[in-house]
């Protein structure tokens, strides 16, 4: 066999078009790769498991500073907007999952108007929810939900999720299967095709050759979501909240040549670092779909 014909059959494939992905450039010892019809980034081998990274108490919560992200109460603020989103397209007291429920900060906002129940593979997420928060959250994977809870839910959720998972086409399966007819699916994910993304291009800081495997456009994104057999309602853009004190590690964790800077910068009264900020850079992106009904 040639080299070329090496080069392709080693070359990873679109989950999304089918088509062999082309090379970009390698980070942290990880391959970058784009599609060129759909321009979705595939993040190092996709087919890899990196399921551990979020099991034990050494998982990446704990690492790089994160814990100042997932634990922290400005994760309340960030999924008010989502809770919103919710309550414009489905009626209180519907029953809704939320897949990827984490540390439950999500679900313990909408216990107040849905009956909720929650699934992660996250161990030490589910002790924290239901010691700190009181929620109970099912430890098991999309890709392997209970029987019985095929076609029992009005609404499903899955907050800044699907990046993670390895198989994303499988997995908005599932969740259409979980879904009632005519119920909704609400998810968010980084968007690879924002001005952001396109402006820092591989200095983005969402491609994150640890934790995602995938990062879609918004058209990829909706791509997906009709092959799922979805009606599209409505495609928006989130923000978040973020202590400053998280915006400093992050930043020395994803560019450490300006590792430094960040240090010296983290030299700021703890009073300042501690506040939260709010930051909506156009690049998450949230989509709002219905499951079609067969007649």
């Amino acid at each position: 066999m040639c080299d070329i014909q090496k080069s392709i059959v080693n070359r990873l494939t679109c989950p999304i078009c089918k088509i062999p992905l082309n090379d970009w450039f390698t980070k942290s010892g990880q391959k970058i790769s784009r599609c060129e019809h759909c321009n979705l980034i595939a993040v190092g081998n996709t087919s890899q498991d990196r399921s551990h990274l979020y099991e034990g108490e050494d998982s990446v919560f704990f690492q790089d500073g994160n814990e100042n992200y997932y634990m922290d109460e400005s994760n309340f603020l960030s999924c008010r907007s989502k809770l919103d989103l919710c309550l414009k397209y489905c009626q209180q007291g519907s029953s809704l999952l939320d897949v990827g429920a984490n540390f439950g900060h999500f679900l313990s906002l909408a216990k107040g108007y849905y009956q909720i129940r929650g699934l992660d593979v996250t161990d030490q997420g589910a002790k924290w929810a239901k010691k700190n928060l009181g929620i109970e959250i099912c430890l098991t994977s999309i890709y392997d939900p209970p029987a019985e809870w095929k076609e029992c839910f009005d609404i499903v959720t899955c907050w800044d999720v699907i990046e993670h998972l390895p198989d994303p086409s499988r997995a908005v399966d599932q969740m259409k299967n979980l879904l009632k007819p005519g119920g909704i699916l609400l998810l968010s994910t980084p968007d690879a095709g924002s001005l952001i993304a396109k402006l820092l291009g591989r200095y983005w800081h969402y491609i994150d050759p640890v934790q995602h495997y995938c990062l879609f456009t918004r058209k990829c994104l909706g791509k997906l979501m009709q092959k799922g057999e979805f009606e599209i309602r409505e495609m928006t853009s989130f923000g978040h909240y973020y202590k400053i004190r998280y915006i400093m590690d992050r930043l020395s964790y994803l560019y450490p040549g300006l590792s430094k800077i960040f240090a010296l910068m983290k030299r700021i009264p703890s009073s300042i670092l501690n506040r939260h900020i709010y930051l909506n850079l156009g690049d998450v992106m949230g989509i709002v779909v219905t499951k079609t009904i067969v007649s």
